[in-house]
Order: C-alpha cells, then sequence, then structure tokens
C-alpha cells in the first residue's frame, strides 16, 4: 500500500508514458523488423499493450475525475463490443477468433482516445499548453529522422534492401515490414511499417512545421524541416500524400489571403474532392482517363479500388448487412490469413469499404458525422488549435476517407487522436490565442 501511494506521489507517470510511446511510434518500422529477425512475433502486437497499460494507468490517476469529453468515445466502445458479440453469436463459432483479431484494430485505438483525454484532463492549462510546444519539438526531431531514412532508401535502394535482407514486395509476415515497388522504384518506408504510413507521416510533419512554425525560433530550421518533409513525401511515392500537398496549400490560401469566404471556400473544396473521389472508386471512368498516361498507376490506384469496393458492395445481400455490414472481420487480407478459416477475404484498402465491410453504412456515417463534427468545431476553435489539426482532420475526412485506411493508419492515427484531442481539452480549460502567443516567437 505504502509503495502504492509512493507510485501515485509521481502525478507525471501518465504523460511520461504517453511520450514513451509517441517516441516508439516512430520506430514501428525498426521494431518490425526486429521482431522478424528475432523470431519474437510477440513484438508484433506492442502498441496494442502499450496501450491498454496507458489507459490502465492513466484511469488510475484520474482517481476517480473524468472528463465529458470521454462520454462519446466510451459509448463507441460499448456499441463496438455489443455489436461484436451480436457477430459472435451469429456466426460459426470458428470465426470468433477472426472478430477478436479485428477488434484489435478498432477498439484499442478508441481506448487510446480515452487514455489522452484522461491524461490532458488532469493537466492544468499551462502545463498542456507546455506539454504540447514540447511534443511539437519531438515530434518534428522524430520526423526529421524518418525523413532521412526515407530519402536514403530512395538514394541507395540496393543497399537498403540488402542490408535487412528483403526483396520487392515482400510482406511483414517473413520481414516485419511492407516493401513495394512501382516502375522498378522502392517505394521508401523510412522507420515505418510501409509507404503508405511513412508517406502520411511525413506529409503531417510538413503540415506540422508550417503550422507549428511560430514555436520554432530559427527560421532556417523551420525552411530546413519543411524542405526535408516536402522531400520526403514525393521520396515515398504516395499518390495520396502528394494530392494532400496540393490541397493543403489550396487551403491555406483561402485561410491567409481570402479569410472573409475561407470557410465556404474550405467547405466546396472539400466536398467537390469528396464526391470525385467518391465517383472514382465505384466507377472505371476515371480509371480509363488515367491509364492513358499512366497504366501501372492508375491500375493499382485506382482499378483494384474499383473492384474490391464493388465485390463487398456485391457481397451485402440483404437489408441487415446493407445497415451492419458483411461480417465483422470477413474481409480485410494485411495480417491474418483468413484462408485458414475457410474465407476468401477481399481488401479494404479505404476507411469507407473497412465501415461497410464491417459496420456497414450505419457504422460508415457514425464515422463521417464525428469526423464533420470534429473538422467544424476544430475551425470554431482554431485558436487552440495548436498543431493544425484541423488540416489533418481535413486530409483524413476528405482524401483519406476513399483511398487510405484514415484512423486505422498507426501509427499516424495516434499523432491525429493526440493532436486532435489537445485543442479540445485546451479550449474547456479555457485556452485563448493570446496563452498560446505567449509561447511563440514571434
Amino acid at each position: 500500500m505504502a509503495y502504492t501511494m509512493r507510485v501515485f506521489k509521481f502525478r507525471n507517470t501518465p504523460e511520461i508514458a504517453l511520450k514513451i510511446f509517441l517516441i516508439l511510434c516512430f520506430f514501428s518500422g525498426v521494431i518490425g523488423v526486429a521482431s522478424a529477425m528475432l523470431a519474437m512475433p510477440v513484438l508484433k502486437v506492442w502498441k496494442e499493450a502499450f496501450i491498454v497499460i496507458l489507459f490502465i494507468v492513466a484511469l488510475l490517476f484520474s482517481q476517480g475525475k473524468v472528463s465529458n469529453k470521454i462520454i462519446i468515445p466510451v459509448a463507441i466502445l460499448i456499441a463496438i463490443s455489443i455489436f461484436a458479440i451480436y457477430s459472435m453469436l451469429e456466426i460459426l463459432s470458428s470465426h470468433t477468433f477472426i472478430i477478436l483479431y479485428q477488434l484489435k484494430f478498432d477498439i484499442i485505438p478508441v481506448l487510446f482516445i480515452v487514455a489522452v483525454l484522461l491524461i490532458f484532463s488532469k493537466m492544468s492549462k499551462d502545463e498542456l499548453l507546455s506539454f504540447s510546444i514540447k511534443l511539437v519539438k519531438l515530434v518534428l526531431f522524430l520526423g526529421a529522422l524518418n525523413a532521412i531514412a526515407v530519402i536514403l532508401q530512395q538514394l541507395f535502394p540496393d543497399s537498403f534492401m540488402g542490408l535487412l535482407g528483403l526483396d520487392a514486395g515482400q510482406w511483414g509476415s517473413d520481414a516485419g515490414v511492407r516493401l513495394n515497388s512501382t516502375e522498378g522504384n522502392i517505394r521508401a518506408i523510412g522507420l515505418q511499417l510501409s509507404f503508405t504510413m511513412s508517406g502520411v507521416l511525413m506529409l503531417f510533419c510538413m503540415i506540422l512545421s508550417i503550422e507549428c512554425g511560430r514555436f520554432i525560433k530559427s527560421k532556417f530550421l523551420k525552411t530546413f524541416l519543411f524542405l526535408l518533409f516536402f522531400v520526403a513525401i514525393i521520396c515515398t511515392t504516395y499518390k495520396t500524400a502528394i494530392i494532400g500537398v496540393m490541397v493543403y496549400f489550396l487551403v491555406k490560401f483561402f485561410e491567409k489571403f481570402l479569410p472573409s469566404i475561407s470557410k465556404i471556400a474550405i467547405f466546396i473544396i472539400g466536398l467537390i474532392i469528396l464526391l470525385f473521389f467518391v465517383y472514382s472508386t465505384h466507377d472505371y471512368a476515371v480509371y480509363n482517363g488515367v491509364r492513358v498516361y499512366n497504366q501501372t498507376a492508375a491500375y493499382n490506384s485506382i482499378y483494384l479500388r474499383v473492384l474490391e469496393h464493388h465485390k463487398i458492395i456485391a457481397s451485402l445481400d440483404s437489408l441487415e448487412k446493407v445497415l451492419f455490414g458483411a461480417g465483422l472481420g470477413i474481409n480485410g487480407t494485411f495480417g491474418l490469413d483468413k484462408t485458414e478459416y475457410g474465407i476468401t477475404a477481399i481488401a479494404t484498402d479505404s476507411a469507407y469499404i473497412y465501415l461497410v465491410s464491417n459496420y456497414g453504412y450505419v457504422g460508415f456515417f457514425v464515422y463521417l458525422f464525428i469526423l464533420i463534427y470534429i473538422q467544424i468545431k476544430l475551425f470554431a476553435i482554431k485558436a487552440c488549435d495548436v498543431f493544425g489539426a484541423r488540416h489533418l482532420i481535413f486530409f483524413t475526412l476528405v482524401i483519406e476517407l476513399f483511398y487510405n485506411l484514415g484512423l486505422g493508419n498507426f501509427p499516424n492515427n495516434i499523432l491525429l487522436i493526440v493532436f486532435v484531442a489537445v485543442p479540445f481539452v485546451l479550449k474547456k480549460k479555457g485556452c485563448t490565442k493570446e496563452d498560446v502567443a505567449a509561447y511563440s516567437y514571434k
């Protein structure tokens, strides 16, 4: 009992644990390779184990005082759990493990949301602001390491693959990471598990280098970081991230030079892009137009998605499936080999089709509503948006929804949760524009 009381005197324990976890997130690919080389598959679930521990620590240190901000994530957690139990009762018991495996991707991030809100709610306004500024510098530093790794891998691909004993296209089950090539060129993964993860991470860091530039004293360093992340995005060859760069600067133009019409302009931009991506993933017309210029890119980025979307939507052959999905964990090809359970899974490479397959259109529209609500709120409390999270959510909502897993894309989902939680908690604590400006160098 005395030992427990001494532990609770270290009130910064949850904050320290969170920082350690965030640092490890920037080396997920390194941990993946280590898991394969050391033949320790248990390392593959390090992040899930850490989040559960972080959740327990945050709950213990909250001492029963919780923020009303956790109501929504807790409600989602309960809804997913009830849905999972219902699914287990509906299908054969042989598929129960698949459902439990699927929950790893859905429940764990929600636990992290609750943990983060509990940790931030215990901090004072000044403590949270100080934590945020330190986190900005930490993320930019670790992001720079990832950017350098991305660029070096692109410049010296043979040396990189030889160092790890990898071949292009090798999957994580053998090597710990997923390495792909396109038109003979490596798709650099940096220190992450795949090029999609590194591409979005570099985009987030580039946006951070601009939005948080006021917290960096050296103008040279700000310019250097921006250029480093920009070059790294190109080196990942991830077109979704490259589109994200262009859309970010378009949105930024209206915010900076036409603020009076920025909100309506950003809404129109988002709506046009979203509708175009809906069309491009449900009809082959866009693919037919793009393949004239680049057959390989059109096939990989558009054709396969349309094909997968059509297959999954066609499997929704009843009203129940349309509303609640084809079956929890039935589709999705990364990770668990579902052929061992007699299931021929279809890839779910976007948040849209992932949600429709697992939770139906009810789940998809709940997700969409939550993202839209967060987006509107972040623009409304822009003064407290330390990290520029409104731009990251805009990318997740408008661009990633139909072309990436978004909130299911580790470690970017973890960073996004932290970046979004901070302004909401700061606003509740009465944070003003002047409070944030006190930490600025300009």
